[in-house]
C-alpha cells in the first residue's frame, strides 16, 4: 500500500465514520437539514475510496453531488426564511461537477493521451476547487452571522460558540480548496516527472490537504455530534433558564433570530 493510498484509507474512513454518525443523530432528534451534511460526508467519504482503490473519472462525477448536498445544507440550516444566493450557487454547482464530469471523462477514454488528459484533469480539479471555495465560503460566512445574531440570546454556550465552531471549519475547507488551486499543478508535475524530489514535493502537499480535510472533520464531529465532555467544557459556569432554550434545533433557532429573538 502506497503513502498516497494511506492517505486516502484515512480520510475515507474518517468521513464515513463521522457523517454515518451526524447522519444518526440527526435521525433520533428530526434535524431534518442535518441529514444533507451527513449525506455530504459519507459521499466524500465514498469518493476517497473510490480513489484509494484506483484513480478513475467517478471521482469526478460523484464529488459534484458532494457539493450540492453542501449547498442544500447551508439553505435549510440559515436561509430557511430569507433570501440568500442558494440558486446562483446551486447552478454554479450543477454547471461545474458536469464540466468536471466531462472532462474526466474525456482524461480518462481519449485516444491521445497525456496530451489531452493532463490539461483535462487540470481544469476539473480548478472546477472542483472554486466550487469548494464558494461552497465553504458561503456556509462559513453563514455561520459568522448566526452566531452574531444569537450571541446575545439567553442560550446555552455551546448552541452558541458552535457556529464559531463550525465557522472555523469552514475556513479549513476553503484552504483544502484554495490548495488544489495554486498546487495541483505540483501533483500533474509529478505524474508526468516522477523523480524523487517531485515525489517528496507532492507527498507534502498530499500531508497538507489531508491534514486540513481532517481537521475539518473532527470539528464538524464536534459541532453535530458533540461529546459530553466537551458540550459541558463549553457550557462551564452556565446557569440556563429554561429548559426549552437549550433544546432548540437549528431551525427554531433561526426563526427567533429571523424574529430579532423574540
Amino acid at each position: 500500500m502506497s503513502t498516497e493510498q494511506i492517505f486516502y484509507l484515512i480520510i475515507f474512513i474518517t468521513y464515513s465514520l463521522v457523517g454515518i454518525l451526524i447522519t444518526y443523530n440527526a435521525t433520533k432528534v428530526k434535524k431534518t437539514n442535518v441529514y444533507y451534511f451527513g449525506f455530504n460526508l459519507i459521499v466524500n467519504g465514498f469518493i476517497y475510496f473510490v480513489v484509494f482503490l484506483e484513480f478513475t473519472y467517478m471521482q469526478y462525477i460523484v464529488r459534484g453531488f458532494s457539493l450540492v448536498l453542501g449547498l442544500l445544507f447551508t439553505q435549510y440550516t440559515f436561509y430557511q426564511d430569507k433570501k440568500g444566493p442558494f440558486k446562483f450557487f446551486l447552478t454554479f454547482a450543477i454547471i461545474s461537477g458536469c464540466i468536471q464530469g466531462v472532462l474526466s471523462i474525456l482524461a480518462f477514454f481519449s485516444p491521445f493521451s497525456l496530451l489531452i488528459a493532463v490539461p483535462s484533469l487540470y481544469l476539473a480539479d480548478i472546477f472542483f476547487a472554486v466550487t469548494v471555495m464558494i461552497n465553504a465560503g458561503w456556509f462559513t460566512h453563514a455561520a459568522f452571522e448566526a452566531y452574531k445574531g444569537v450571541k446575545s440570546f439567553n442560550l446555552e454556550p455551546f448552541q452558541k460558540k458552535r457556529y464559531i465552531i463550525f465557522a472555523v471549519s469552514g475556513l479549513f475547507l476553503i484552504f483544502v480548496g484554495f490548495l488544489f488551486f495554486i498546487l495541483m499543478p505540483v501533483l500533474i508535475n509529478y505524474m508526468l516527472n516522477p523523480t524523487p524530489v517531485n515525489y517528496v514535493i507532492q507527498l507534502i502537499v498530499q500531508f497538507s490537504i489531508a491534514g486540513f480535510t481532517i481537521v475539518f472533520i473532527i470539528l464538524n464531529y464536534l459541532v453535530w455530534v458533540p461529546p459530553k465532555f466537551f458540550r459541558n467544557f463549553l457550557n462551564k459556569g452556565y446557569q440556563g433558564s429554561t429548559e426549552k432554550e437549550e433544546e432548540l434545533s437549528e431551525e427554531e433557532l433561526m426563526k427567533k433570530l429571523s424574529s430579532g429573538g423574540s
